[in-house]
């Protein structure tokens, strides 16, 4: 080995203990501070939530909050269709069999509905009957059909479903397109009952 190649060894050997000393001997000393240290200024979280809570005024909040729900409530309680009055007394029969074209299954694999055409009064009977109506129909339509001893479920076509509900004394649901297009309602009040397999369509002339 030559002079030149010795000491690149004896350099590169002064080089690695300078910069990589072993982990048994490394230094704890303290190294000082280096760089400007600034005190933190930032609200505890917790303190800043309590002071926020301490400065709403519960009341208000309240009311602001009732007058919202209200508002959004009459907002979505009135429903317009535009499903016109029954001027004769008609009955008609509804198959409200669909077609399903694969098999539906529930959560634990068991098939409910297989593919084909189906009727789901096979599975899930009307249990009880259904008043279609409008607002300004539910007094005189609710007599006609409590003195058949009928107790019906109230879906509103037109009107404001909370004066509904008051002029009811009970629950009034919201019609939809959908739900009409289904029990192929025409005219009300419309009485839907089941017959068998099929849905009766009764609608009822008011004086």
């Amino acid at each position: 080995m030559d002079s030149r190649t010795w000491v690149s060894l004896v350099l590169a050997s002064v080089f690695l203990i300078q910069f990589f000393p072993v982990p048994g001997q490394a230094s704890g000393k303290d190294l000082g501070v280096h760089g400007k240290l600034y005190e933190i200024k930032e609200e505890n979280m917790l303190s800043y939530v309590r002071r926020k809570a301490g400065e709403i005024d519960m009341r208000a909040l309240r009311e602001s909050m009732e007058k919202k729900l209200e508002e959004s409530y009459a907002k979505h309680s009135f429903v317009s269709l535009d499903v016109p009055s029954a001027t004769e007394e008609r009955v008609r029969y509804v198959d409200p069999s669909v077609n399903v074209r694969n098999p539906l299954y529930d959560h634990m694999g068991k098939m409910i509905f297989p593919a084909g055409v189906v009727n789901p009064l096979d599975y899930v009977p009307l249990s009880k009957s259904i008043l279609v109506l409008r607002e300004n129909q539910v007094k005189r339509a609710l007599e006609k059909t409590e003195k058949k001893g009928e107790k019906p479920i109230l879906l509103l076509t037109d009107g404001d479903i909370r004066r509904a509900s008051l002029l009811a004394g009970q629950m009034v649901y919201k019609a939809s397109p959908f739900i009409l297009r289904r029990l192929k309602i025409e005219k009300v009040p419309s009485l839907v009952t089941q017959e068998k397999r099929k849905l009766r369509i009764l609608e009822i002339i008011l004086k």
